[in-house]
């Protein structure tokens, strides 16, 4: 039988894979064996340091979690097949920070043949971490900002480092940076020889099947958690820099709107990023890419992102797809589920499964879902109450933000980059 290999999200500092949210009951009889990963988070799956890079035997650090998930891969690999599953038939798939996973994979030497499709939910390496970055940070700064780190803790040295409690090496994570400190992917020339974007560039990507897309309404977060997301022009500014001119246009109308805002975020953090990697697999791979947006809010009641957010906002928001690929809308006592969501639940897991044991998503009683060729019109599934393909609406804008990006983050010299 095919298999579904699945990292959970969470940012790479939270999450498990044994979340009720993530039963793969559905998929399973659909004759697809699944298996979920946990792995080494924050701090303790992602930290670099010089110390830590002098004792690899290769000259880095970092990356840890992904060599954990790596490690997973070839466990299944090795024992699958005792469970019905078969490793020459096995798809990698996450969502937000597991989808970020699925892109380290797609791009790693050393995932090489452990797997054979990719599924990504909301989540790639293919964004802009730092200027230069190409898609991952530096080892360097990551290894001085380690290094400050430990020095803080009264750290000397590796033995120092490994005798702190680990409460006091997470309480100071969350003194330091609570979202973004020690949770982003390396190039460590170990697991990553290089950036996403160049690895694709330069056609050394596991090209294999892939299944990417986003959600509608990803930037809602913004509003649901910061004290204060806006005006337009000063997130553009925050975004884009001194590019922030040329995608202004982009997002005509009131500065303060919300609706602007959330597709501003949801362009700025997932569309685009999504988009990029789905774009560098059409230009630089042989096998197909399918891409999607999920459209669809769930019946979610007032007060469920708590007092402060209207939840009419929310719209299709970040991880909300998550339910219905794994049918497990049961899971969200508070939903008022409808015969709508199950079908879109119903449709989506199909989708999923096929393209798990086929490497297409499309099948009997679908609406069609062609592959993305931006060279004869690309096309997008929308997923929605009226699920259909049809021309990629943001193919435009994308084009445009591709255009700011590379003016805040310029293409290696030389480099033929998508």
């Amino acid at each position: 039988m095919p298999v579904y290999v699945w990292f959970h999200g969470g940012g790479s500092r939270v999450g498990s894979g044994a979340q009720p949210l993530f039963d793969g009951t559905v998929l399973a009889k659909q004759g697809i064996v699944v298996v979920t990963v946990n792995y080494r988070l924050g701090i303790f799956g992602f930290i670099s340091s010089t110390a830590l890079s002098a004792e690899s035997g290769y000259g880095g650090s970092g990356n840890y979690g992904f060599m954990d998930d790596i490690a997973a891969l070839t466990w299944v690999q090795r024992n699958i097949a005792r469970f019905g599953g078969d490793p020459r038939r096995v798809t990698i798939g996450g969502e937000s920070s597991g989808a970020v996973t699925a892109s380290v994979l797609m791009s790693s030497p050393l995932a090489a043949g452990t797997f054979a499709q990719v599924i990504a939910e909301s989540g790639t390496a293919f964004r802009v971490a730092a200027p230069g970055s190409m898609g991952a940070v530096n080892l360097k700064g990551e290894e001085a900002r380690g290094d400050a780190f430990f020095a803080k803790l009264g750290a000397t040295d590796l033995a120092g480092a490994r005798a702190l409690p680990t409460q006091a090496i997470l309480d100071a994570t969350r003194q330091v940076d609570p979202i973004n400190f020690f949770n982003l992917p390396v190039v460590d020339g170990h697991v990553l020889a290089d950036g996403p974007w160049r690895t694709f560039a330069r056609h050394k990507q596991n090209d294999v099947p892939l299944l990417v897309g986003w959600n509608s309404g990803e930037g809602s977060m913004q509003l649901m958690f910061m004290d204060k997301f806006g005006p337009l022009p000063d997130v553009l500014k925050g975004y884009y820099g001194v590019a922030a001119d040329q995608v202004a246009p982009l997002y005509p109308g009131a500065p303060d709107d919300p609706h602007l805002l959330i597709k501003a975020a949801g362009d700025y953090g997932f569309g685009y990023p999504n988009w990029k990697w789905a774009m560098a697999q059409a230009q630089f791979g042989k096998a197909p890419v399918y891409v999607y947006e999920f459209d669809h809010a769930p019946p979610v009641p007032e007060g469920y992102f708590g007092p402060k957010f209207d939840s009419r906002l929310a719209g299709a928001y970040h991880g909300s797809e998550l339910a219905y690929v794994f049918g497990t809308l049961n899971t969200e006592p508070k939903w008022a589920v409808g015969d709508v969501d199950r079908r879109i639940s119903a449709q989506m897991s199909t989708y999923w499964a096929n393209f798990i044991k086929t490497g297409q998503p499309g099948g009997p009683g679908l609406p069609a879902w062609p592959s993305y060729d931006p060279a004869h019109g690309p096309q997008r599934m929308h997923i929605a109450a009226e699920t259909a393909a049809g021309p990629d609406p943001d193919f435009a804008l994308f084009t445009t933000l591709k255009a700011a990006h590379d003016r805040i983050d310029p293409p290696e010299p030389g480099a033929a980059l998508p």
